[in-house]
């Protein structure tokens, strides 16, 4: 959930003409920003956490091919069974079942705007790692203002700070279900995108040869032509 790592940044004014009322609006800004400036190392440091992140990165993602390579053939083979057998038939909602799932997400985002609120009220990496979370979204808040005041708490020499106590929360926040499932979504979508520029590539070498054949055959056809009347 985007909303979960902004932060209040003032208000907003504006004036509507039609209904003649003044309209505030509350500014909001990124703490991604923040938190990737205070992630750097201290200076003189030879912790490195990109070095470390990256050789876990990688490990990870082989672990992941492998694991889609799994899903993807037993995908194959459960698709081969189900056109084997019959076609089920969706059955349509009905207006009970909607006004449920209607009423779910209603309670999910009140439990959601709870956890953002009582998070707001913690100022220590104690009372974050003893506070509670009941939502997804709210858990991943938590995590992150954890990973922000820890790394506030390395750069400033804290006494009590400590650099494992980072790669913890990171690797915590990269196990977390929702954020594999964000980063999944978002690895899909780049992959998607340069799909579509690759396609639109070829489509437009496409065009160009093309083009290059028709104006070979143009000036063929008038050399003919010409050929011709000469002849005559």
């Amino acid at each position: 959930d985007k909303s979960a790592l902004m932060y209040k940044d003032g208000i907003a004014k504006s004036f509507d003409k039609d209904s003649r009322k003044a309209i505030i609006m509350t500014k909001q800004k990124s703490s991604i920003p923040l938190i990737l400036r205070d992630m750097a190392p201290p200076e003189g440091s030879i912790f490195d956490p990109a070095r470390k992140w990256e050789e876990e990165k990688e490990a990870r993602r082989v672990a992941q091919i492998e694991e889609n390579e799994e899903a993807k053939a037993a995908a194959e083979k459960e698709k081969l069974a189900t056109k084997k057998g019959k076609k089920g038939t969706e059955k349509k909602k009905t207006t009970a079942e909607k006004i449920k799932e209607s009423n779910a997400a209603d309670k999910d985002l009140k439990d959601h705007q709870r956890d953002l609120q009582k998070l707001s009220n913690l100022k220590s990496l104690k009372a974050l790692q003893e506070a509670s979370c009941e939502t997804p979204g709210g858990k991943i808040h938590r995590m992150i203002k954890m990973l922000h005041l820890s790394m506030c708490d390395l750069r400033q020499g804290s006494v009590n700070a400590s650099e494992a106590e980072v790669l913890d929360i990171l690797w915590a926040l990269d196990e977390m279900p929702s954020f594999k499932k964000a980063d999944e979504e978002v690895s899909a979508e780049k992959a998607s995108k340069k799909e579509q520029k690759e396609s639109d590539k070829d489509k437009k070498k496409d065009k160009k040869k093309d083009k290059k054949k028709d104006s070979k055959k143009d000036s063929k056809k008038d050399k003919k032509e010409e050929k011709v009347e000469v002849k005559k």
